[in-house]
């Protein structure tokens, strides 16, 4: 136990440890508030035009087709890949090629690509 205590206390004191410490909790809160960013992002009510009625919905990590407002669609993002659980073990991933406060483009299965507006 002592060898412990006196182990850790060596490491503790090594320059740049607790610098490190530090910038590893800032990276990881620069992460976390990216992911918020980008939530922000993706929340709304997308349409295929600007002018069209909407496509779907988009609130927190759920995916509502207009077409089926009972159902919603849990999704998460991983890397730049949007992945809907439709059920059943069913998935649809899209690889999302662009994503801006009004604007969505995505690559579908068949890799055409979809602009998506915001409303």
């Amino acid at each position: 136990m002592r060898y412990i205590l006196i182990i850790l206390i060596i490491l503790l004191n090594q320059p740049g440890y607790c610098h490190t410490i530090k910038k590893e909790s800032h990276s990881i809160r620069q992460q976390q508030n990216k992911k918020a960013r980008n939530a922000f992002l993706y929340d709304g009510i997308w349409a295929v035009n600007k002018n069209d009625n909407a496509f779907f919905i988009i609130k927190g990590n759920t995916v509502i087709s207009i077409d089926d407002r009972k159902h919603p669609f849990p999704f998460q993002i991983r890397h730049n890949i949007m992945i809907v659980n439709y059920g059943s073990g069913s998935l649809g991933k899209y690889v999302i090629l662009k994503i801006t406060k009004d604007s969505l483009v995505i690559k579908n299965i068949d890799r055409s690509i979809t602009r998506l507006y915001k409303r």
